[in-house]
């Protein structure tokens, strides 16, 4: 239909038909938009879950050592709490079979040592697992206060050592010495831990190191460096 500009102009069907797929395309638009708000909002705002770490570990191997104790430091990184139900931290060191620590069997097959973890990490917070003791000297380092105890345990203070963090079957962190920088690093008087400023989130995500425990630690390195745990023990041991 021609108007008398010579135009076309539009039936009132085919007006409707226009502005409905107007409206339909505007819908569609708001729509896009108000999800995509939504999604960037669910990404933005969204904590990432907290996952639990190996801070550090310590094995005098039966020795005379620093500390009284062998023992293993978890460390919660995140801003929320972390239940432990489920997880399971595992220990085996490829040591020449029946030396100190060894997990290494009379068949020659690597074995992996198991214990069931229980309790809570607060966000920024230490759970400590306590070993076999040492013959420690009086003025070492007395482990007094931990959050589980794993009797028999013996950590090897050779580089031969893997501490692996288990969530059911799945591993979600591991710390070793095998292969590592830390070779012929090893002995009684060194941790193993991960490098990072104590407290801090990304405290225990890179390498690892040792630390050199001796009569010239300074009180500020010892804070730094001693074990820690955050609450009352899972199992009634420790304080």
């Amino acid at each position: 239909m021609m108007n008398e500009k010579g135009m076309s102009k539009m039936t009132s069907k085919e007006n409707a038909v226009l502005k409905k797929a107007a409206w339909k395309l505007l819908s569609t638009a708001v729509i896009a938009l108000s999800l995509a708000g939504m999604y960037s909002l669910q990404s933005d705002g969204a904590e990432k879950e907290s996952t639990v770490v190996i801070s550090k570990f310590y094995g005098a191997g039966g020795k005379e050592g620093v500390f009284s104790n062998d023992f293993i430091e978890l460390y919660n990184p995140g801003t929320q709490d972390i239940s432990l139900e489920g997880y399971i931290l595992g220990y085996s060191s490829g040591r020449i079979e029946g030396m100190a620590g060894s997990t290494i069997s009379s068949d020659g097959i690597r074995e992996e040592k198991f214990i069931d973890l229980a309790g809570t990490i607060p966000a920024g917070g230490y759970y400590l697992i306590c070993g076999e003791e040492n013959a420690c000297p009086n003025e070492g380092y007395q482990i007094e206060k931990y959050n589980r105890q794993w009797k028999g345990l013996i950590i090897d203070n050779q580089a031969t050592v893997t501490v692996k963090l288990y969530k059911g079957k799945e591993p979600v962190d591991m710390i070793s010495t095998e292969g590592s920088s830390c070779k012929d690093m090893i002995s009684e008087n060194t941790i193993v831990t991960r490098s990072g400023k104590r407290g801090t989130e990304d405290a225990y995500l890179g390498r690892i190191r040792t630390f050199y425990w001796s009569d010239k630690v300074t009180g500020e390195y010892e804070k730094q460096y001693e074990p820690c745990c955050s609450y009352g023990a899972a199992d009634g041991g420790g304080v």
